[in-house]
């Protein structure tokens, strides 16, 4: 009987959490933020293997942008920690929205080249190892 009981205050929980506005904001952010990421994913690897042809190239844009995560674990924990969370998303955030409006307006000017994706991706996943702990945390 309490297992059915904590299930009914389980879910007017969920209830009410989903009905909380500032939730509401956060969750819908971090929705929109995952998918603008993915696409962003497939259409810089798009991108680099049309202008190089390469497979090697390609994945290599996965490997640069997975690197600065691993590299900079012990660092993004503790600023994680010692720092306003929210601040640090919204700086991340921000930086990664500059680097998707530079590619955006590198592609449609052409004068985008792999080197530049390269470093442009490079600081996209330093944003994000950022970023990943304080979501966490939050």
């Amino acid at each position: 009987m309490s297992d059915s009981r904590s299930s009914e205050v389980n879910n007017g929980d969920v209830q009410t959490l989903l009905r909380h506005a500032p939730f509401q904001s956060f969750w819908s952010a971090r929705i929109l933020s995952t998918l603008a990421v993915q696409i962003q994913t497939v259409a810089v690897g798009w991108q680099v293997y049309d202008l190089t042809r390469s497979a090697f190239a390609l994945g290599m844009i996965g490997l640069v942008q997975f690197a600065p995560a691993i590299l900079l674990t012990l660092v993004v924990g503790q600023v994680a920690d010692r720092y306003n969370r929210r601040w640090i998303i919204r700086i991340c955030q921000t930086l990664a929205s500059c680097i998707a409006l530079i590619l955006a307006i590198g592609s449609y000017q052409g004068w985008l080249t792999e080197h530049i994706i390269f470093a442009l991706v490079f600081v996209f996943g330093i944003a994000r190892a950022f970023e990943s702990p304080s979501n966490s945390a939050l």
